[in-house]
């Protein structure tokens, strides 16, 4: 029985040394975690409400060159939104919200992730000049017969190819008080 036994060990010993099982495998080389990067949009980059924009995660990259998953989310009105599975898309939103958090999570064959985020900003679209005047002060008093000064501030932003414009127009209009 003894020596029965011994073969037996000696058997698996050589089958383990011949089928890999001792660590010769070169399948044993641990996962490594790939690591997300946005390329688009950039931080802090601003959109308007209805607005097509670019999401782009081709600078994600895995390590043991493994095919990766993607998946784009926005935080910040309320519950987040899964905005696609692409690494590129052109996406748009539908609600203004600053502070936006825009996630891309990848996930390599192996189950480990990466997740990378920007900061983005989306404006109302189509909104009203700002106008105000700044001078006489609130509490001032005229003379009849004197002139006044009265000076006006309008304020908009445009929409131009490179991101937003903010406009200033000052003017200063006097005329008597009567």
């Amino acid at each position: 029985m003894q020596k029965t036994l011994s073969w037996a060990i000696a058997f698996t010993f050589v089958f383990m040394c011949f089928t890999g099982c001792l660590g010769d495998n070169e399948d044993d080389t641990p996962n490594r975690a790939p690591e997300a990067r946005i390329l688009k949009p950039g931080q802090g980059n601003t959109f308007e409400v209805g607005e097509f924009f670019t999401i782009d995660g081709s600078l994600s990259s895995d390590p043991d060159d493994d095919d990766l998953q993607y998946m784009w989310t926005l935080s910040g009105l309320g519950s987040p939104i899964d905005l696609s599975t692409q690494m590129s898309d052109s996406v748009m939103v539908d609600m203004p919200g600053d502070d936006l958090v825009l996630t891309l999570m990848v996930k390599d064959s192996g189950g480990l992730t990466s997740q990378d985020i920007v900061v983005i900003n989306i404006e109302p679209g189509n909104r009203p000049p700002v106008a105000s005047i700044i001078t006489p002060s609130n509490g001032g008093s005229y003379s009849k017969g004197k002139e006044i000064s009265v000076s006006r501030r309008i304020i908009w932003r445009a929409k131009t190819t490179s991101g937003f414009r903010k406009s200033v127009n000052d003017k200063t209009i006097c005329f008597n008080a009567g």
